[in-house]
Order: C-alpha cells, then structure tokens, then sequence
C-alpha cells in the first residue's frame, strides 16, 4: 500500500508564530513502524498558505491509495478542508483522520454527515501500529478491520467503532534506521525532494532523542518505586546468641 501522512499547516494559537515550530515527531513515528508499506510524509507547516496547492502536487506525484491527517481540536477546521480538496481531487484516495479531535470527539465527527463523509477511517488513542494494522487489512481486501482495536471505519454507509485501544509498549516503538539512511543517502546523491532530507532526519533524531530520554526517566521511576514501598535491606534468617 501507498499511504502518504499529512501534518496540519494550522500552528498553536498558544504559541507565537514562527517562534517555534516543531515537527511533528509523531506522523514520523507512526511512519517508521510502517515496514510492508511505502508511507511518505508531508509535512505542510513549512508551506503555510501554499499548503493546499503543494499537497495536491504531492498526491500527483506520489499517488498514494489512502491519506492519514493527523490533527488537533484547533487544527481540525484546516484539516477538514485539506480531507475535502482531497476527496474532490480523487474520490478513490481513503482518507483517516487520527490524532486528539479524532479520539475525544469521534461520536461527534460520525454523526454529523457533512464530516462523516470526508471521513473513511477515524484511529482513536494511540495509532503508532494502529495505522500500520489498518493497511495491512487494506492490503488484504480489507479483511479484518473488525481486529483493529481503535478504529472506527465505515460498513454499510455507517461507522462502525471497535474496542479501544490500550496504551502501547513503549519498547516496541521505534524509529527506522532505515528511513534515516535512505534519506542521507538521497540528499548526498541530490535526489531528495527540497526540504524532505532536512525535515525528515530532524523528526528522526528528535524522536530518537526523546525515547532515550523517557528510558532514563523509566529507569528513575522504577528506583523511586522501589524505594517507596519501603523493603528492608536484607532479612535476618537466623540470630544466634553469643556462647
């Protein structure tokens, strides 16, 4: 499967523009566990008001079969168009929306039409394997969506929402070495997409950067857990009296 994961150009309005503007570390993650699929990333917030026109030339470029957004409640206005232009622009393409608004307010998205029909899939909680499980079961004629726990996808024209998901094994979810060398490898030959080399190996280092440093902050926490529960030191098996 072709899936192409797409960053809202829409910014915190808590956060002054253009004093920080971070990747988004997440698409990338939830690319990398993407090992039997070709998922490209476009990040749209480098292209502001341009974003629209560039992400049609991505999907004519790339021609991917299903679109993931990922979204806030505050960015879900902008992503509900881009997932309009893009139904519009090939009513083939499947669209899934993850993220905060599609886990808080999914009840409210598949009851009201207008929404619900911009919508194929909707990943609720964590969609690190969410998204990958979901091609998977697209690669296999959809057999299965019914096992993917999280999703909300569509039968009979209705939406159809499996158990939820619980939280992920922090251990399993890594970044790919792999993407981050082709991606050196297609800057140092000049044949990577202006931007992509300097965004990509950002979100993978980054990424990186972070779960080393929740494994620190794992190995604190269990310290401190033993600690707390307030065990002797070591046991007294035996006490003899002096002779």
């Amino acid at each position: 499967m072709r899936a192409l994961l797409v960053q809202s150009p829409a910014t915190s309005p808590w956060v002054p523009r253009r004093q920080w503007e971070p990747p988004s570390v997440g698409v990338a993650t939830i690319a990398a566990q993407t090992d039997r699929h070709e998922v490209w990333i476009a990040d749209l917030l480098v292209y502001r008001m341009a974003a629209p026109a560039r992400l049609l030339e991505i999907i004519d470029e790339y021609c991917p079969q299903v679109v993931g957004f990922s979204s806030m409640t505050f960015q879900y206005h902008s992503t509900l168009e881009l997932a309009r232009m893009v139904k519009e622009h090939d009513g083939s393409i499947l669209t899934a929306l993850g993220g905060y608004h599609a886990t808080l307010c999914h009840e409210q998205i598949t009851s009201d039409k207008h929404e619900a029909d911009l919508w194929d899939f909707l990943i609720r909680g964590e969609g690190d394997f969410a998204f990958g499980e979901l091609l998977d079961c697209l690669d296999r004629g959809g057999a299965g969506l019914e096992q993917v726990r999280g999703l909300s996808f569509k039968r009979a024209g209705r939406f159809h929402h499996n158990p939820p998901r619980p939280a992920e094994d922090l251990t399993r979810i890594r970044l790919s070495e792999a993407r981050f060398l082709r991606a050196l490898y297609n800057w140092i030959i000049a044949n990577a997409v202006t931007g992509f080399t300097t965004v990509i190996l950002l979100l993978l280092i980054t990424g990186s950067m972070l779960m080393i440093g929740l494994g620190v902050i794992g190995l604190y926490v269990s310290r401190i857990y033993d600690e707390v529960k307030g065990r002797p030191r070591y046991v007294v098996a035996e006490q003899r009296e002096p002779s």
